[in-house]
């Protein structure tokens, strides 16, 4: 069982675009890789109006932006030009080679999302991009957002790593599970419990092998779960995911 928590970094030049990254390997005493498994790492991302990412590329990313306020406006090289928001998802499959800018417009809000960065499982995969409008679920009902190819979830990403987050009041939620995957849980809002340890926003915990998985939130908790395979084959080719 491993805790984590996040360390703001801004970065200039792009109208205060300020990143925390999460590298869920480093949280694990003697764990050589900074990510765990496929899950490279995760940020927590917020830019203030007129802020701008020019196109940039990336190769051998599955990347997956979850959005959590605001309005974020992409473009790429495949010729998508998507705005962003809460209500949506989307996942960049890189594969080979993918370019894209992003940004949020003068007179908006400022945005925050949190964008996470998978392995595929080899590398040069053909690139591609998905935008799927989110269903509605009801409180304290875990929501299937990512998952590989047969999984069943709405986007997929190239490797066994599958996503889901809820939001609930007071209440006691069990974790899902996949056999031989490890579970991370990370607190997007409010408060919980996980496995006996209070966490709150920004913080998480890396569950493994036969750790408690039963959770207690607290009022209005948004929760993002993630379902690593550990040992699955990667890549480590990528721009960001190495």
């Amino acid at each position: 069982m491993s805790h984590f928590q996040h360390r703001p970094r801004v970065l200039p030049g792009m109208g205060a675009f300020q990143i925390s990254p999460i590298l869920p390997g480093r949280i694990i005493e003697g764990h050589r890789d900074h990510g765990y498994g496929p899950l490279a790492r995760f940020d927590l991302s917020q830019m203030d109006p007129g802020g701008h990412v020019p196109m940039h590329p990336h190769e051998n990313d599955e990347i997956v932006t979850y959005m959590l306020d605001g309005t974020l406006f992409h473009a790429d090289s495949a010729g998508s030009s998507q705005a962003i928001t809460p209500a949506k998802l989307m996942v960049m499959n890189a594969g080979r080679r993918f370019e894209h800018e992003e940004g949020v417009p003068q007179g908006g809000k400022r945005a925050n999302w949190i964008q996470i960065f998978v392995r595929p499982r080899s590398a040069d995969l053909a690139p591609g991009v998905q935008v799927v409008d989110l269903p509605i679920v009801p409180k304290g009902q875990w929501r299937h957002l990512v998952g590989n190819e047969s999984s069943g979830a709405p986007t997929f990403v190239r490797n066994d790593v599958d996503i889901y987050d809820v939001g609930a009041d007071s209440a006691e939620l069990t974790i899902p599970t996949i056999e031989g995957r490890h579970a991370m849980v990370h607190v997007v809002t409010g408060e919980a419990l996980v496995a006996g340890q209070n966490l709150k926003a920004g913080e998480g915990l890396l569950l493994r092998n036969d750790d408690a998985a039963a959770v207690r939130t607290q009022d209005a908790t948004g929760l993002l779960l993630f379902l690593i395979a550990p040992d699955a084959p990667v890549t480590h080719a990528g721009t960001i995911g190495r």
